[in-house]
């Protein structure tokens, strides 16, 4: 497997390219920090693709449920973890007033 993690306390980076284990590494880094008691809610995970993202929660979840840990696995639907556009959207739209901007973001066309 052609992944690397750098661990940057308290963030890890998993850089690597298609069909490699992203997802695997993944899974185990966030199962891993929730076993280490980081509450599901406080973790961020981001894809590139929407399919890439549900399939790290399902995966992470599946595990969690297999380990006997049904409410952090129940907590992960809290958890940041998606595309990098829609996590970062999220984010900016939920502190946007706290850094005097409007919530309300449009995504620029190419075209424009």
């Amino acid at each position: 497997m052609n992944t690397r993690l750098n661990h940057h306390q308290p963030v890890d980076i998993v850089i690597s390219s298609a069909g490699t284990g992203k997802t695997t590494a993944l899974v185990q880094e966030i199962q891993k920090a929730i076993d280490e008691g980081i509450p599901a809610p406080s973790i961020l995970g981001t894809t590139f693709t929407n399919k890439a993202a549900e399939e790290l929660i399902e995966r992470t979840r599946a595990h969690l449920i297999g380990a006997g840990k049904s409410e952090q696995a129940a907590g992960l639907y809290a958890a940041r973890v998606g595309t990098v556009n829609a996590t970062f959207g999220k984010i900016v739209s939920e502190f946007a007033l706290d850094a005097g901007r409007s919530p309300v973001a449009d995504v620029i066309s190419e075209h424009r």
